[in-house]
């Protein structure tokens, strides 16, 4: 007999992903109606960048799963269609229908029923619910350290939409340590230690086959969630594989529904972690400190991520320094292949968050155009990376050296030193490598195009040093700006002017007389 009174919410026909029209507008579908619609919709954009990346990753098993695209043709059938092929869609979404209702009473979707009951037989005690809004990522300290005074929205219940966007991305975004209804530490969310990369295309549906990875073979067990036989677990294991770590459930979750379904209280404990350092297959790795493992690229709100840009192309794997998106890797042995364009304009989307320990400091969507060029080229590579060390080293003695001697020189015009501390203070109140950085981030785009297009990449190596010279000078202009008229700047901005000539001329050769003005570039 049908249960009529329980609250029901079917994600795969319920509108609840948000989703953008060519012409701008926004519009909610069910998941059904979003791959059938795929070809239709410029892209899934919601107002978090991170619920936009994990909705995203949600599509992407889905769609693994019901098409198993094995090798380049399989890919290239589906890059070629119009469409999304439907029928192998709807059988799989048929199939595991049971499981996508968010308030089903064995199975609801990425939560464990009766999570109350195995709690209380693992403490011997009643477990702690806490309020369903603070699983929205941007809104709360998510499940780690809760602010005292941190407070309460207007309207504390969430809606099943945002409840099931919430619960996405809290158990992929969800900080780590103490955690409630827990007496150990435990990990965090396999999103939250970087940035996701995924490549756009013009539609949804294109965006969604170009970050579809071609696999010969799949482990049995590599399945999302809702394809396991048993619940999640309070336990550690290894990840079976891509598919696995697309949705990892970090968290055991339950939410607590009212007749109309919209959800007050949640209840959360650990789930799975994984055992050992795993590479998520959307985010790129690299060395930046040689004694320490790869890192993932992230987002840091004093360091743009095109600083970082050699990780998301270079063509090292393995046991090189680098480790791309394996979307990407697959792009460029279709271009090498001959299968895609050198020609070709790619579009690169970067979402992630920058944290202080439990605390998200930001939430940030960046997107990178390229050229294909650049993914299987390695000498446009290494002009790419010779142009980043420039832009590193000149920021670099900018900062230390002509900076360091402006405002030394601005507070101790005698032969008596300044205090480095208020130095130091100065100089970081001039503001002048945050306009540097962002000088250089505004150029990079055009020119990482231009890089990419050249007949010669070494030709475009000089457009970037005259880009960086101009961000240097202008940056160190205008911090003499900042300190005034009096003859005590004018004597420092002096003294200063000489080093900083004599490091630009060091790390980037004489000033080209004929160098271009800078023009803007357009993102294809």
């Amino acid at each position: 007999m049908t249960d009529t009174t329980r609250p029901r919410f079917d994600l795969l026909i319920e509108p609840w992903i948000p989703c953008e029209l060519p012409d701008g507008a926004r519009v909610e579908l069910g998941i059904r109606d979003v791959l059938h619609r795929a070809h239709e919709l410029a892209a899934v954009h919601d107002e978090s960048p991170l619920v936009t990346a994990v909705l995203h990753r949600l599509l992407l098993a889905i769609l693994d799963r019901a098409l198993q695209p094995k090798n380049r043709d399989d890919w290239l059938a589906l890059w070629r269609a119009e469409r999304l092929p439907v029928e192998p869609i709807d059988a799989y979404l048929d199939r595991w229908k049971e499981r996508f209702d968010l308030f089903h009473p064995e199975r609801p979707f990425m939560q464990v029923a009766k999570l109350d009951e195995k709690l209380r037989a693992e403490r011997g005690k009643d477990a702690e619910r806490t309020a369903a809004w603070r699983m929205v990522m941007e809104s709360s300290s998510c499940g780690g350290h809760i602010a005292v005074f941190e407070p309460m929205p207007a309207d504390a219940a969430l809606s099943p939409q945002a409840a099931a966007r919430g619960l996405l991305a809290f158990q992929l975004y969800t900080s780590g340590g103490r955690i409630q209804n827990e007496a150990e530490s435990w990990t965090g969310g396999v999103m939250r230690p970087g940035a996701v990369a995924t490549l756009r295309g013009s539609t949804l549906r294109e965006s969604l086959v170009l970050n579809l990875v071609a696999r010969s073979s799949r482990a049995p067990d590599d399945v999302p969630p809702w394809e396991r036989a048993r619940d999640v677990e309070r336990l550690t294991r290894p990840a079976a594989g891509p598919i696995d770590l697309l949705l990892w459930p970090s968290r055991r979750v339950l939410l607590y529904p009212d007749a109309a379904a919209r959800v007050e209280d949640v209840l959360t404990a650990a789930g799975e972690r994984t055992t050992g350092e795993v590479a998520d297959p959307q985010m790129a790795y690299f060395v930046r400190n040689p004694k320490n493992p790869p890192v993932a690229l992230r987002f840091d709100p004093d360091r743009g991520a095109w600083r970082d840009s050699t990780a998301l192309i270079d063509a090292s794997t393995g046991g090189g320094a680098f480790q791309r998106p394996h979307a990407i890797t697959q792009m460029a042995e279709l271009i090498l292949a001959g299968r895609v364009p050198r020609a070709q304009r790619l579009a690169l989307e970067l979402r992630g968050m920058s944290t202080d320990k439990a605390i998200i400091r930001l939430s940030r969507a960046e997107r990178m155009p390229v050229s294909a060029r650049m993914l299987t080229d390695s000498d446009r590579v290494a002009t790419l990376k010779s142009a980043l060390e420039l832009a590193e080293a000149v920021g670099t003695d900018l900062e230390r050296k002509a900076l360091f001697v402006l405002c030394e020189r601005a507070l101790a015009p005698t032969d008596r030193e300044a205090h480095k501390n208020d130095v130091s203070s100065l100089r970081d109140a001039l503001g002048t490598m945050a306009q540097y950085w962002g000088a250089l981030g505004q150029a990079f785009e055009p020119w990482l195009l231009a890089l990419g297009d050249a007949d010669d990449p070494d030709t475009a190596l000089p457009a970037w040093k005259d880009a960086t010279r101009r961000a240097a000078r202008e940056a160190f202009r205008d911090a003499c700006a900042r300190l005034g008229t009096t003859a005590r700047a004018f004597q420092a901005a002096a003294q200063a002017e000489g080093t900083l000539a004599k490091l630009l001329s060091e790390h980037l050769g004489p000033a080209r007389t004929d160098a271009p003005a800078p023009t803007a570039g357009a993102t294809p």
